[in-house]
């Protein structure tokens, strides 16, 4: 299968899945008079100007350093919450 047939099926999906699902829903947010009622505006106004969430994606070496940090833990190789303080000068 070619890019361009991938592409194409792709959008193809797309198209459908608005036209299943969306559009179907959108319509349920319009009154008798074909407007979008006021609640469904003030939500979407809402949400479109929330900042946008961003993904944690960690980088090989925080992927290591987890893997061995869970190794160690299962070895009972790890410190303490008192002991990382007292490492770290916060506690007396």
């Amino acid at each position: 299968m070619t890019i361009a047939t991938v592409q194409k099926l792709k959008r193809e999906i797309k198209k459908e899945l608005i036209e299943e699902f969306i559009l179907p829903i959108l319509k349920n947010f319009k009154d008798s008079e074909d407007e979008y009622k006021e609640s469904f505006v003030k939500k979407v106004i809402k949400v479109s100007q929330e900042k946008p969430k961003k993904e944690f994606l960690p980088t090989l070496a925080q992927k290591k350093a987890l893997a061995s940090a869970e190794n160690n833990f299962k070895k009972r190789k790890t410190l303490s919450y008192d002991k990382v303080a007292q490492k770290l000068g916060f506690a007396n």
